[in-house]
């Protein structure tokens, strides 16, 4: 089964990790049975696949950094390289951006973003289904959002689906292990 990639915006420039890397959607990854379910695209329709997650498998953060299975949820956008059946490498692929304008009335946010190795300004359409995180990761509204706020988004299809204010006081920690 050929597996391709979602096409969007804020990953349109191919992963830099792996050059076998596709990009998926997070259904639901499962570290006791060790599998993951992915939404992908393949001859031009979205599908849904479920692999098993290799014993030494690779996790990496947005920047590629060594992480663990824990910062994967459902909903997440990730690029991943699947081998006989099994992920051998799994990447965030969440964008860190500053919001320049949001309406929540009207359901977009203009964020201003890295895109291939540039500052870009974009607008978004915020989906229906959006999940607001505040720095903590606690559940919020879109009130909690001003221009001016850094934050990391969840882009799939030209909408944001996850947006979490950026926590600049967090020291930075990388997992160890897999």
């Amino acid at each position: 089964m050929a597996l391709g990639g979602f096409v969007s915006y804020a990953s349109a420039d191919k992963d830099k990790t792996d050059a076998k890397a596709k990009e998926a959607k997070i259904a639901k990854v499962d570290a006791k049975t060790r599998a993951a379910t992915v939404k992908m695209k393949s001859e031009g329709k979205d599908v849904e696949h479920t692999f098993k997650l290799a014993d030494d498998i690779e996790y990496m953060d947005n920047t590629g950094k060594v992480a663990t299975i824990d910062i994967f949820t459902a909903g997440d956008m990730v690029f991943l390289v699947e081998s006989e059946g099994q992920i051998t490498k799994m990447k965030k692929n969440d964008k860190d951006a500053k919001i320049t304008k949001i309406d929540a009335k009207k359901g977009t946010a203009t964020v201003q973003m890295k895109h291939a190795g540039k500052d870009v300004e974009h607008t978004f359409k915020l989906a229906d289904d959006i999940e607001y995180m505040d720095s903590t990761g606690k559940v919020a509204t879109a009130e909690i959002f001003t221009a001016g706020d850094e934050v990391v988004l969840v882009e799939c299809d030209g909408q944001i689906t996850k947006m979490k204010k950026h926590d600049k006081t967090a020291p930075v920690s990388v997992p160890k292990g897999k």
